[in-house]
């Protein structure tokens, strides 16, 4: 589910933009860099907040800086394109579907229409055996651009650790109990902490659910008798499946070397679960609002 990053792009060094700073325009899905020339004008009028005209394969272009959304517009054909400034070129990407963020905002909380393509997009399984126990009253997809940092950080981390194998990524679900999830989601920080987690059946760590019933008992309760929970993103590397054991604090190490695991497996009522016990290892990419299938069709709008 998750779209093509810039990183994804190959950048060498003669089209890379002014040291520390990055301009982007999105043509056809991909984000693709401006030229160094043309990146540091860019740069230059984003400071000063001014309207900048600039020639570029042969056609002219104008963005206006002084605007809260920019959009790079061919002056002659008035196309429009999306243009992104990443503060850094070690910054990590956004998703490329998520919809654009006012200049120098970190987040964004985007309610899912029913007739989205991303809702057709998403992983249907995860959706339909939901949909058997609850209707959903809305699903948000939170934008936070720290957390989704942090989580790209992680991944190239555990990338790294294991030789190059990229860690393998599971959809799963989260349930807040007392705590309303869009503290998670709009933290800029950690997002999921392991220094608010419970000694729970595998011991002091971040748990999560691969069935929604499962975590379904653990999620925020709303004034209006709906629940919420969120659908995360987890990084569950190279899993291990332990008997429960409420004294752990960390994954096992592995047969051979001086690495751990990264994630502890186990079942509990039917559910595989997951317990992390690290924070950046997660990013919660939904918010799902529901109420038990009991309810009436009106409150299910898929």
């Amino acid at each position: 589910m998750i779209g093509k990053s810039l990183y994804d792009i190959i950048i060498n060094e003669n089209t890379s933009s002014q040291k520390g700073v990055a301009w982007y325009c999105k043509v056809g899905g991909e984000w693709i860099i401006y030229p160094s020339e043309v990146g540091k004008k860019l740069e230059d009028s984003y400071l000063q907040k001014r309207r900048l005209k600039f020639s570029l394969d042969n056609k002219e272009y104008e963005i206006d800086f002084s605007a809260s959304v920019l959009r790079q517009v061919n002056t002659k054909t008035k196309y429009r394109r999306k243009v992104r400034r990443q503060n850094g070129n070690d910054v990590k990407s956004t998703p490329s579907f998520w919809e654009e963020h006012p200049v120098g905002s970190n987040f964004a909380a985007i309610t899912i229409s029913e007739t989205s393509a991303e809702l057709k997009c998403m992983e249907k399984q995860t959706i339909i055996s939901f949909e058997l126990l609850f209707c959903i009253k809305k699903i948000v997809r939170i934008q936070n651009v720290s957390l989704w940092e942090y989580f790209t950080f992680r991944k190239e981390r555990m990338t790294k650790l294991s030789g190059g194998k990229e860690p393998n990524i599971v959809s799963v679900w989260h349930g807040t109990r007392d705590l309303d999830p869009m503290i998670i989601c709009k933290d800029v920080q950690d997002g999921f902490m392991m220094q608010y987690s419970q000694r729970g059946t595998w011991g002091r760590g971040i748990y999560f659910a691969e069935c929604a019933e499962y975590s379904n008992r653990y999620a925020y309760i709303n004034n209006d008798g709906s629940r919420t929970m969120i659908l995360a993103e987890l990084l569950s590397g190279e899993e291990i499946e332990l008997r429960p054991d409420k004294n752990l604090i960390h994954c096992p190490p592995k047969p051979a070397g001086n690495m751990r695991y990264d994630t502890v497996t186990g079942k509990s009522n039917g559910s595989k679960v997951y317990t992390v016990y690290e924070n950046g290892r997660a990013y919660p990419k939904y918010l799902v609002t529901y109420k038990p299938r009991f309810c009436t069709s009106s409150m299910n709008w898929f």
